[in-house]
């Protein structure tokens, strides 16, 4: 039931959303609640909440956790996002080399520092890979 009404909450007044937000993430364990909710994270207040996630056993839950920091992430959250670019899965590297490009906070030259600092070659790669299709977009 939840999963169905999730939906609503774009429509809802902000701080009710992220309240509602906020209690899912603190209670729920349903891999797909978790994963909708990591969607709609907007409030930058929610992030003690989703860090933690990008530690989560599922690969689906960091991906979006990866992606949702992107969007309301701090400078010190790109550590957590370099960590991600070593993850087991694709998809997990990949939306955080893109989360890490799409920062606000970050240049393209230190980027490029952090990159260059990374010594795991894939995880250089798909952050050489998502500064290139940034390029292009």
């Amino acid at each position: 039931r939840t999963l169905l009404l999730l939906p609503c909450l774009g429509a809802a007044e902000p701080s009710a959303a992220t309240a509602t937000l906020r209690e899912l993430l603190e209670t729920s364990d349903d891999e797909r609640v978790l994963c909708a909710c990591l969607k709609m994270v907007e409030d930058p207040s929610l992030l003690p909440l989703l860090r933690p996630y990008l530690r989560h056993p599922a690969w689906a839950v960091r991906m979006l956790g990866a992606t949702a920091l992107g969007r309301i992430g701090t400078r010190e959250d790109a550590e957590l996002l370099l960590a991600l670019l070593g993850d087991t899965e694709w998809w997990v590297r990949y939306r955080a080399a893109q989360a890490l490009v799409h920062m606000p906070l970050l240049g393209v030259d230190e980027l490029r520092a952090l990159s260059a600092r990374e010594a795991d070659r894939f995880a250089t790669d798909m952050l050489e890979q998502a500064l290139a299709e940034r390029r292009f977009q």
